[in-house]
């Protein structure tokens, strides 16, 4: 018991110790170039999709309204007809 007692804290020791070798050895900001620039390059492309995306809401838009007007065309049609 008291030997596995031993090799937990030795392995723990070991554990923290590489942790402490390798955080004194890299930066602590470190982040690959790679990274920042796919993450960028992935700002632009979501600006890229909203910017799409609003235009053609509009398209749809103005093509509802559009839609509408034979509806509105006949309903006056039919009520200049009743008129007369």
């Amino acid at each position: 018991m008291k030997r596995r007692f031993l090799i937990l804290l030795a392995t723990i020791g070991v554990s923290f110790g590489i942790y402490f070798l390798v955080s004194a050895t890299l930066p602590k900001d470190f982040i690959p170039e790679e990274f920042s620039e796919s993450r960028i390059r992935g700002a632009e492309l979501a600006r890229s999709i909203v910017e799409l995306s609003s235009s053609s809401l509009a398209s749809l838009e103005e093509i509802a309204r559009l839609d509408d007007w034979p509806k509105d065309w006949r309903d006056l049609m039919a009520n200049a007809e009743e008129g007369e």
